[in-house]
């Protein structure tokens, strides 16, 4: 068979599987969960998947009968694929895998692809596929390759970095399905902590866990801090010890927790302080023990990734939980109910602006006690004032602050009022 026709075979076996990524990936996982090449060590099945997407998205990409020196993808595609690779070795070194496991995992990337070749060949294509056995196994060991230089490359520089040594038993701590009262304790003594310490947690979104990450490098390369990513977000935990800055550790007696734990103001000083007061993060302080941090870290994160869907948290800096919970509320049940709300911010929106903050003060000032007396002390005014800013509220908006059951939707209200205003 003449070689052009050989190459026209070939590339058109290669275009049928191009669609066949997510297929590739599932058998993949399939394979993987049999084999467990990772042993004991816990990896997120998020991680697994989107790394093995790279793979075969690279491997399509190089089996290509392109021109030599020509590549199948754009140059700024292809580049982001290599350094998806390196990515992946890189992270494959900080999570403790050998590059044993590696290796093999590569050899089972191969097996699933010819795999898919084989199921798409033709008899036309089936020559094809034989004459380019060798360039299938060509381009898994360019790919192997790359991602073993990144591995061995970041073996090197794991020298005198907390983070390094750490990352491993962060991967356990934060993905593990379960873990004892035994293994949390392994888990503290690995990364040289008490098991019952108070953290205070903070957790960035998809959309500003690199800088979180970056602003806490110093501390997380000294040690005093420790971070990792779950699910796109950065989560990060220190001692309280460490944000009311002092040196030394906490005591694991409940009545000392909470002799330590820091006031609110605290909180967000320090956090702001290690984050250059500009990444956008949730902060959950005084929780006793890595168990309790692992336990928060989920709901920080969905809590975290619902505020930024939101679209309010505009490099505000950190903020407590407590204030975030509501903003991620109300962002879900607009999800659920969109514009729901809609009608009431649009009518306050159209307030002049003194009158609409008043209104908001108000409102706020009243869902703090529910008193009518407490407000008008707090804001300065007469009672009477109060009652009649409520009132008008309810006018405006169609919602009562005197009816609890119009309370949840007030309250996504005015946090789409005074976040959007921002």
């Amino acid at each position: 068979m003449p070689a052009e026709r050989l190459d026209t075979e070939w590339n058109d076996l290669v275009r049928s599987i191009e669609g066949d990524v997510g297929t590739f990936v599932d058998e993949f996982i399939t394979e993987f969960l049999a084999r467990s090449p990772y042993g004991d060590i816990a990896v997120d099945e998020s991680d697994l998947r989107e790394t093995s997407r790279a793979v075969f998205t690279a491997l399509i990409t190089k089996l290509w009968d392109a021109p030599q020196g020509e590549s199948a993808l754009p140059a700024g595609e292809q580049a982001a694929l290599d350094r998806r690779l390196q990515e992946f070795g890189r992270l494959r070194a900080l999570q403790g895998i050998s590059i044993t496991a590696v290796v093999e995992i590569m050899r089972l990337d191969f097996i699933v692809l010819w795999r898919g070749l084989a199921k798409r060949s033709t008899p036309q294509t089936q020559r094809a596929l034989i004459a380019n056995a060798e360039r299938v196994q060509a381009a898994v060991d360019e790919i192997s390759s790359q991602v073993r230089v990144a591995f061995m490359q970041q073996q090197a520089a794991m020298r005198n970095d907390a983070r390094v040594s750490a990352h491993r038993h962060l991967e356990r701590l934060f993905n593990a399905p379960e873990l004892s009262q035994n293994q949390l304790e392994s888990v503290a003594q690995a990364l040289g902590v008490d098991q019952h310490e108070v953290y205070d947690v903070l957790v960035a979104g998809p959309s500003h866990a690199a800088q979180l990450e970056q602003a806490l490098a110093p501390y997380l390369a000294a040690g005093s801090a420790w971070g990792i990513y779950v699910r796109q977000a950065f989560c990060a935990f220190y001692p309280v010890a460490t944000a009311r800055g002092n040196e030394a550790a906490p005591t694991a007696s409940p009545e000392a927790a909470d002799a330590l734990a820091p006031e609110e103001s605290c909180v967000l000083d320090r956090a702001r302080e290690m984050t250059a007061k500009a990444v956008s993060s949730i902060v959950l302080p005084a929780q006793r023990g890595i168990g309790a941090v692992r336990a928060c870290s989920g709901g920080l994160i969905d809590m975290a990734a619902a505020v930024e869907a939101s679209g309010v948290m505009r490099d505000v800096g950190p903020i407590l939980a407590e204030e975030a919970l509501p903003i991620a509320l109300s962002s879900y049940a607009y999800h659920l109910l969109p514009g729901g709300t809609d009608e009431p911010v649009s009518r306050m929106e159209r307030l002049p602006d003194k009158e609409r903050t008043k209104l908001i003060d108000t409102v706020t000032s009243y869902f703090a006690d529910g008193s009518i007396k407490s407000t008008a002390r707090a804001l300065d005014c007469h009672r009477n004032t109060v009652i009649n800013r409520l009132k008008h509220f309810h006018e405006v908006t169609g919602l009562s602050p005197l009816v609890p059951a119009d309370a949840f939707y007030i309250e996504m209200v005015l946090y789409r009022l005074k976040h959007t205003a921002k």
